[in-house]
Order: structure tokens, then C-alpha cells, then sequence
């Protein structure tokens, strides 16, 4: 969404239904996040904690903290 480089960036997010096709695997790099489901549901795990935001939940981290997320049913989370 974001059109210009460098800076904040924002982005629209649509996870598939069983995406990723593969276990979890937490990565960790530089930077800070910030999400807002827009709908469905979005599995987080952000260090020893495993949560599913619902649509109107959000979450920010440091993204040196070990991080994944992805779809936990069949209708696409949008964020």
C-alpha cells in the first residue's frame, strides 16, 4: 500500500487457507511490526506465546523476538 521507498511501510496481507503449507518456523530480524486483523483469524507465535487474533485485534512487536503467523482455518485471515 505504501508507494513510496524507505520509511514506514504498510502492506494488505491475505493468508490462504492452510498457508504455510509447512510447520511453524519462528524468524527474527531487524525492525518492529505492527498487524490489525481485518477479518478472520491470524495464528501468532511471538516467542514462547501462541495466540489467533480475531478481526479487530492487533499485535506489535520487536521483531528481534522470534516470530510467525499464519492461517489456523479454511477462510483467509485479512490483515
Amino acid at each position: 500500500m505504501t508507494r513510496r521507498p524507505g520509511g514506514i511501510r504498510a502492506f494488505k496481507q491475505i493468508y490462504p487457507p492452510g498457508w504455510p503449507h509447512r510447520a511453524p518456523e519462528q524468524n527474527s530480524h531487524e525492525g518492529y511490526e505492527w498487524l490489525y486483523v481485518l477479518s478472520g483469524r491470524l495464528r501468532l507465535l511471538l516467542g514462547e506465546h501462541d495466540v489467533v487474533l480475531t478481526s479487530g485485534e492487533a499485535a506489535e512487536f520487536d521483531t528481534h523476538v522470534p516470530h510467525w503467523s499464519g492461517n489456523p482455518g479454511p477462510e483467509p485471515p485479512r490483515c
